[in-house]
């Protein structure tokens, strides 16, 4: 199998995982306390890893795709929230994955990748495997803001399709410093709403912060989701940089399964047989688009470099017709060669 999609599948259990850990943080919780925890913890784990390695220099082009990229997640897991407050739950992560996973396969055609056409088709058994997985049966009595909470949904949809872009845009250069920029940026937008309903209620004379901050075990809760969310950024921003836009981001949006699974095995919440279906599917559709084949393998933020049969066999790398290699590879300890 291609690296890239063992990236992207480890992105996917990791978000997965990360999801469930904040879920059980914020039963207790504050959403906004939860999140800038979670932000801090993993904004402290990638610029460690970073300076420790992982980071190369500090381009500005790539930290900018990697600030807009942060702050679509932000702005989409706040929209996300609410339409789940709303809302019925299945029906809002279900269109919410299919958007966010439907996106970038657009943006990824319209930018001139060409996959095989079994690998598009595994591509659109995993969407509909994303349905599955993140739908759920419709509650009696839905609340009035039913439908409001759908648009929400697309909404927060289409931002987590627009982290996918974003960051795969970046270029290779800065590295890990891609994600952290966007890490810094989701923390301080999350800090700042945090301060600002802080002073409020000290004029009304309530003690919000004690209430916007998450005690423990919530806080270990918290720490947990970020250092899990923090390794699937930096998973799914190595498999961009080696695969393509359009399977990549499909794969990534599988994230639904491993929260359904862990919600299984520690909290014993029954699995519906359509989400059963749904990741039989999607190991199915990991099958199809493995053995499909895909016709140019070049990063998707640069349509232009030449296509390579394997992107992990240096030796089929092949340079324009300058002969300056831009392939920029995102393993660590593989340095750029000049052919």
């Amino acid at each position: 199998m291609d690296v890239s999609l063992v990236l992207a599948l480890a992105s996917a259990l990791a978000w997965g995982a990360g999801d469930f850990f904040g879920g059980l943080a914020t039963r207790k919780a504050k959403v906004v306390g939860t999140t800038f925890v979670a932000q801090f913890v993993g904004l402290v784990g990638l610029a460690a890893v970073a300076a420790l390695g992982a980071g190369g220099p500090l381009v500005r082009g790539d930290l900018a795709w990697g600030t807009g990229a942060g702050l679509c997640a932000v702005l989409g897991l706040a929209m996300f929230y609410e339409a789940m407050g709303r809302g019925p739950f299945g029906p809002v992560a279900s269109i919410t994955s299919v958007v966010s996973g439907t996106i970038p396969i657009l943006v990824g055609l319209a930018l001139g990748e060409r996959p095989s056409w079994l690998v598009l088709a595994g591509a659109a058994v995993a969407v509909v495997a994303i349905w599955l997985i993140a739908g759920g049966r419709r509650t009696d009595g839905e609340p009035d803001g039913a439908r409001s909470a759908l648009l929400l949904a697309a909404g927060a949809g289409v931002l987590f399709g627009s982290y996918f872009v974003l960051l795969s845009r970046a270029g290779g250069e800065a590295g890990l410093w891609t994600v952290v920029a966007g890490r810094a940026a989701a923390s301080v937008g999350v800090g700042l709403v945090i301060v600002i309903l802080g002073r409020g209620g000290e004029h009304s004379g309530h003690n919000e912060w004690g209430r916007l901050l998450p005690r423990r075990p919530e806080l270990r809760l918290a720490a947990i989701a970020g250092a899990l969310d923090a390794t699937a950024n930096a998973l799914y921003f190595y498999a961009s940089r080696h695969g393509m836009l359009s399977v990549v981001a499909v794969l990534a949006s599988l994230y639904p399964a491993s929260t359904i699974v862990l919600a299984r095995l520690a909290l014993r919440e029954r699995v519906l047989p359509r989400r059963l279906a749904g990741m039989a599917l999607g190991l199915f559709a990991v099958a199809i688009i493995s053995r499909g084949g895909i016709i140019d393998m070049a990063p998707a933020h640069d349509i232009t470099r030449p296509a390579v049969s394997n992107p992990t066999n240096l030796s089929d790398l092949s340079g324009p017709a300058d002969n300056e290699l831009l392939f920029e590879p995102a393993l660590r300890g593989i340095e750029v060669i000049e052919t």
